[in-house]
Parts: structure tokens; C-alpha cells; sequence
């Protein structure tokens, strides 16, 4: 904070009379505190806000120093009285695995990829999303559109669900936004636990519970470290090593009917199962223009689900995967929904596009339209009660 002074604005996301949020509070004139080049570990802190008259919701912190600068930081107030039906998880472990605020993130530092983070610092800002990471292009416009539905939804993040898997319990239903790709094995278990005990699961995206990562407290107690060794070889945890859940044994099917295909995808969905309840709604020129709507990374249902139920294909379509122009590897991507007779089912999009590109603000009209409808069809579906035939 290189300028004289700041202040602090909460605002609560949602529709408010067109806006996309409301301010609940601000805080006075507060100093700026310089501390370029001081490591993460040594800041000081000069302000704290008093969360507890703040109702359980997604907020953003809006930061506007003294020389018109302006960033935001993402907040989640968790629901104390656990009343909700359904409950969105912010895919936190994913934003910080790739945050280069260091210089490096879990892919690559300056050398590529062997200087990489294997351990990541929770307390790092974000370099981009305005402040906010993938949390602006991923989650933001799925949260702006499920608050227009009116529905009661708690909000958490996946680091919560690691530390309090009882957050899930008499839920119906679980959302999971645009990029959900880290997740520890504690995660994993307890939503496979809550599925099983009748809770359904919608994933509005693609690549979900990809790399399997590891959860602590820092030095100071107050603060969350990631591990992800990313190599067996590495991580001197041999016995549950940090690396593809696939590789562990788990397949990502057994999470959400489908797998993760390639990077980066292009393509659009062809064809379509219209007896499906989420197309309800839709006429038939409106399955015509999705040419855009897979990608950048996409999912396929496996040669063998491991979904402990039935699995259903309900539009597909084929990619061109990786950046070769000439003779381009082909894949494809899949839109699948699961029944099982005892416990809940899951919806999974197949595709990151389908926030990025269908409910960001700008997006083309009928491609925003294919998605808010199916979105919303789902959704209200699933909240009451599990999924079925």
C-alpha cells in the first residue's frame, strides 16, 4: 500500500434493485502501511472488521486507497444456524493454487516447471481477478445467477468442508462452481458421504477433484498452508502423497459421472437427450448456437464410471484439444445426469465455459439463455430432494 490512506467498503453479492451488490458497511480513513518487499509471513496489520452482525453470505471487501487504486478480496461469512437446503462451495484450494503473487504458482515459477510452489500460503493476496483470483470469472457470475432464483443457499468454503464435514448434513443439495480442481481426500469422502445420506450434486464446471492437496495450519495458527508435491517422489508423506486423484485409485467419476479430457478444449455440444427435465423450457432453435459453450478444459464420461448408480449422457459434443492447427488431437465432452437408488444423484455440466462464457456479463444472448435455463431447471430440481429416473 504505497499510497497515504485507504478504507474498506463490504459489500454483500447479489441483485439489489440491478446492482450486483449492496454495501453493508465501511470503515473510516485507515493509514497505508508500505510493505513492498517484506515477506508475507512478516506483515503487519493495521485494521480488523467485526464480521458478527454479518448474516451468512458471499461478500466482497472493495479496497480504494488515496490514489485511485481499487481491489477487492473475497469473503465468505459461513451460516451459523445451518438452515439452507442447498450449499455453494467456493473453490478456495483451486484459487490459491493458481495465485503467482510470489512469482510462481503450483504450475510454474520462473524456471518452469520445477521451480513451482509445493507449498502454498493462504495469506497471499490474488495477482489477478481484480484482487479476487479465478473467484471473479468463476464463481461470481454462478453465484449472481443462483441469487436471482430466490433460493436459500449457505455459503462455505472447501477448506470448511474439509475441517467441518457436518456442514453437509440435512442438505439437498451441493454446487460446485466453474473450477473446483483441488480438493483433499477428507473433501472428497464427506461429499461422497453426503451423497450416499441423499444429497445431490450439480457441478457447473469442469476438471473437479483433479489434484488431491493437503491441509494445515501455518507457524502462527491463524492462517491455512496447502501442500501439493505434485510427484510421489517428492512429498515426504509417502503414504498419502499429493498428487491426481486418479492416481491415488479414486476416479473422478465415482465424484461426478465424468473426467477430466483435455486443455485447452474448443467445441460445442451436438447432440442432445430433449427428454431431459433441465431443458425443460427450451425450444428447439435454442440447442442451434452453442458452438462456444466447451472449453477452455472439458470432461468425458469414462470408458468405466465408477458412479455408484446409473449414469446418463444427456448432450455431448465434440473438441479439438491442445493448440496444434494441423491434424489437432479430437476428444470430446460430455453433459451427464445420475440417479442411484439409494442417495442422492449428481448433474455435471462438462465444461468450464458454461460460467465463463454463458453467465459472464456480455455473454451472447441465446448461448446466456441455454444456461440460465438449464441452470435454473436443475437447481430448483435438486433442492428438493434426491435425484431420480
Amino acid at each position: 500500500c504505497p499510497a497515504e490512506s485507504y478504507k474498506l467498503s463490504i459489500l454483500k453479492v447479489g441483485f439489489f434493485e440491478g446492482a450486483e451488490s449492496e454495501e453493508i458497511k465501511k470503515t473510516s480513513t485507515i493509514p497505508c502501511i508500505n510493505q513492498l518487499g517484506i515477506k508475507s509471513e512478516n506483515w503487519k496489520s493495521n485494521t480488523s472488521i467485526d464480521t458478527s452482525d454479518l448474516p451468512g453470505d458471499m461478500y466482497l471487501i472493495k479496497i480504494s486507497d488515496t490514489d485511485g487504486y481499487k481491489s477487492f478480496i473475497p469473503l465468505i461469512v459461513r451460516e451459523a444456524s445451518q438452515k439452507a437446503r442447498a450449499v455453494f462451495v467456493v473453490p478456495t484450494m483451486t484459487m490459491f493454487a493458481y495465485n503467482s503473487w510470489s512469482g510462481s504458482n503450483t504450475y510454474q515459477g520462473p524456471g518452469g516447471f520445477k521451480d513451482r510452489l509445493r507449498v502454498v500460503d493462504f495469506k497471499r493476496p490474488f495477482d489477478s481477478g481484480f484482487g479476487t483470483g479465478k473467484y471473479w470469472n468463476y464463481v461470481q457470475p454462478l453465484i449472481l445467477q443462483l441469487e436471482k432464483t430466490g433460493l436459500d443457499i449457505d455459503y462455505v468454503a472447501d477448506t470448511d468442508i474439509h475441517f467441518y464435514p457436518e456442514l453437509l448434513k440435512n442438505r439437498n443439495l451441493y454446487l460446485s462452481a466453474g473450477h473446483d480442481e483441488y480438493w483433499t481426500k477428507e473433501e472428497w469422502k464427506s461429499v461422497i458421504r453426503a451423497r450416499q445420506n441423499g444429497m445431490n450434486l450439480i457441478f457447473f464446471g469442469a476438471n473437479a477433484g483433479y489434484w488431491q492437496s493437503r491441509l494445515r495450519e501455518d507457524s502462527t495458527g491463524k492462517s491455512l498452508v496447502m501442500e501439493i508435491y505434485k510427484d510421489a517422489k517428492e512429498d515426504p508423506n509417502k503414504a498419502e502423497p499429493t498428487i491426481r486423484f486418479r492416481e491415488a485409485g479414486y476416479s473422478e467419476s465415482e465424484l461426478n459421472g465424468v473426467q477430466y479430457t483435455c486443455f485447452p478444449a474448443r467445441g460445442g455440444f451436438e447432440t442432445f437427450d430433449k427428454s431431459f427435465f433441465g431443458f425443460k423450457g427450451l425450444a428447439d432453435k435454442d440447442f442451434n448456437n452453442l458452438q462456444d459453450l466447451l472449453g477452455p478444459e472439458v470432461d468425458e464420461t469414462p470408458a468405466v464410471s465408477k458412479f455408484a448408480g446409473n449414469i446418463k449422457v444427456v448432450a455431448e459434443g465434440k473438441v479439438k484439444c491442445g493448440n496444434r492447427w494441423i491434424f489437432p488431437k479430437m476428444g470430446r465432452a460430455s453433459m451427464v445426469y445420475g440417479t442411484s437408488r439409494e442417495g442422492g444423484g449428481v448433474f455435471s455440466v462438462g465444461t468450464m465455459g458454461w460460467v465463463l462464457f454463458g453467465l459472464r456479463n456480455g455473454a451472447e444472448k441465446s448461448l446466456n439463455n441455454f444456461v440460465v435455463t438449464v441452470t435454473n431447471n436443475v437447481v430448483k430440481r435438486g433442492i428438493t430432494g434426491p435425484f431420480s429416473k
